[in-house]
């Protein structure tokens, strides 16, 4: 189911997209058309809140999906780090 899913999402998935829209569709498609409910949604583990959304859509890390458009192009590290996930 996961990787029909993912199938269906990548001509979705472009830049200027929001990954609250990309969330939506994949949760529309999941729940209509696989009959499926996403295993992320509302999950909660002890002391935390319930996860708010069908998918984990990262920009750059984990996180739930928002109102940021998604980017193509990787930034670059700051001046002097060879850590690309400090970018």
């Amino acid at each position: 189911m996961t990787s029909e899913l993912l199938d269906m999402l990548t001509p979705h998935v472009k830049p200027g997209i929001t990954t609250r829209e990309i969330d939506r569709i994949a949760h529309d498609y999941a729940t209509q058309v696989q009959q499926a409910v996403p295993a992320t949604l509302g999950y909660q583990p002890p002391g935390y809140p319930p996860y708010p959304a069908s998918l984990c859509t990262p920009l750059r890390a984990p996180m739930p999906p928002d109102r940021r458009p998604w980017r193509r192009e990787p930034r670059t590290p700051p001046s002097g780090s060879t850590n690309p996930r400090r970018a």
